[in-house]
Protein backbone atom coordinates (compact mmCIF):
# COMPACT_ATOMS: atom_id res chain seq x y z
CA UNK A 1 0.00 0.00 0.00
CA UNK A 2 1.63 2.89 -0.95
CA UNK A 3 2.41 5.56 2.32
CA UNK A 4 0.88 8.59 1.22
CA UNK A 5 -2.76 6.91 0.94
CA UNK A 6 -2.07 4.74 4.20
CA UNK A 7 -1.71 7.68 5.87
CA UNK A 8 -4.61 9.96 4.89
CA UNK A 9 -6.88 7.03 5.80
CA UNK A 10 -4.79 6.68 8.81
CA UNK A 11 -5.60 10.06 9.55
CA UNK A 12 -9.23 9.43 8.04
CA UNK A 13 -10.23 6.95 10.63
CA UNK A 14 -8.40 8.62 13.72
CA UNK A 15 -10.39 11.57 13.10
CA UNK A 16 -13.52 10.30 13.89
CA UNK A 17 -12.50 10.21 17.44
CA UNK A 18 -13.68 13.44 19.15
CA UNK A 19 -11.61 13.78 21.75
CA UNK A 20 -9.05 10.98 23.79
CA UNK A 21 -11.41 9.62 25.73
CA UNK A 22 -13.16 8.03 22.77
CA UNK A 23 -9.42 7.17 21.24
CA UNK A 24 -8.99 5.63 25.03
CA UNK A 25 -11.77 3.76 25.05
CA UNK A 26 -11.11 1.97 21.28
CA UNK A 27 -7.90 1.10 22.57
CA UNK A 28 -9.44 -0.51 25.31
CA UNK A 29 -11.54 -2.58 23.39
CA UNK A 30 -8.93 -3.71 21.07
CA UNK A 31 -6.69 -5.04 23.82
CA UNK A 32 -9.62 -7.05 24.84
CA UNK A 33 -9.49 -8.78 21.17
CA UNK A 34 -5.76 -9.80 21.34
CA UNK A 35 -4.73 -13.34 21.78
CA UNK A 36 -3.00 -13.98 24.55
CA UNK A 37 0.18 -14.27 22.84
CA UNK A 38 0.06 -10.71 21.77
CA UNK A 39 -0.85 -9.26 25.06
CA UNK A 40 2.55 -8.45 26.32
CA UNK A 41 4.14 -6.83 23.41
CA UNK A 42 1.08 -4.72 23.37
CA UNK A 43 1.74 -3.81 26.97
CA UNK A 44 5.22 -3.09 26.27
CA UNK A 45 4.10 -0.58 23.61
CA UNK A 46 1.96 1.17 26.05
CA UNK A 47 4.97 1.37 28.19
CA UNK A 48 6.65 4.83 28.35
CA UNK A 49 10.02 4.73 29.84
CA UNK A 50 11.60 7.52 28.19
CA UNK A 51 10.24 10.50 26.61
CA UNK A 52 9.01 10.22 22.96
CA UNK A 53 8.35 12.98 19.76
CA UNK A 54 5.29 12.91 18.81
CA UNK A 55 5.77 11.57 15.75
CA UNK A 56 7.21 8.30 17.17
CA UNK A 57 3.84 7.98 19.05
CA UNK A 58 2.04 8.70 16.04
CA UNK A 59 4.29 5.96 14.18
CA UNK A 60 3.64 3.42 16.78
CA UNK A 61 -0.33 4.53 16.40
CA UNK A 62 0.23 3.70 12.95
CA UNK A 63 1.49 0.67 13.95
CA UNK A 64 -1.56 -0.58 15.84
CA UNK A 65 -4.13 0.83 13.15
CA UNK A 66 -2.13 -1.47 10.48
CA UNK A 67 -3.27 -4.55 12.87
CA UNK A 68 -6.22 -3.67 12.41
CA UNK A 69 -6.70 -3.27 8.44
Amino acid sequence: MDFKFFMTSVEQRLSRFKDVSELKEWIQNYARSLPEEAREDFLEQLQETEQRSHKEKLDEIIVWCEKLV
